[in-house]
């Protein structure tokens, strides 16, 4: 829409302006490289004591004064009752509520660790040996497979 409306303007054609929210700031909110929600959950699955709680904790305090990002105190979450691994996004659409538990599991590539052990374990074999002669199948397993948000913001990233 405002491309439009900045072709209009370029142009010169009479219209109304159409008054709207700029989503940008939440895209980067939640998916900017090296300074947003999904890179510091990235970060917390590579990190060998990294957990949905450090995780909450860090982007808590990343983004304490972004407008579109909030989290309860303590304090407001007993009152209120509600979980302490919440935190919500405010989208232009209205506030959304996310629960931070289980967000490392689903982000973890736990099938390709699973395959890499049961390549492992049948290099042993002979069938192994010939589809992976002097040690391929060891050069790639040792590559850190991309996290589940990677390979989804690369899929809808547009070119």
């Amino acid at each position: 829409l405002r491309a439009e409306q900045n072709d209009y303007e370029a142009e010169g054609i009479k219209w109304t302006p159409i008054p709207y929210f700029d989503n940008q700031v939440v895209v980067n909110l939640i998916e900017a490289p090296h300074k947003s929600i999904l890179a510091m959950l990235d970060d917390q699955c590579s990190a060998p004591s990294g957990s949905d709680k450090v995780f909450l904790q860090h982007i808590s305090e990343m983004f304490a004064e972004h407008s579109n990002f909030e989290t309860l105190s303590d304090r407001d979450r007993a009152k209120a009752g509600t979980s302490a691994s919440i935190f919500t996004i405010k989208h232009f659409a209205g506030d959304v509520t996310y629960d931070s538990v289980g967000f490392m599991d689903k982000n973890k590539d736990f099938v390709w660790r699973d395959l890499v052990q049961f390549g492992e374990h049948q290099a042993q074999l002979g069938l192994f040996r010939q589809l992976y002669p002097s040690g391929t199948f060891d050069a790639l397993s040792r590559k850190r497979p991309p996290t589940a948000q990677t390979i989804f913001s690369s899929s809808c990233r547009i070119a």
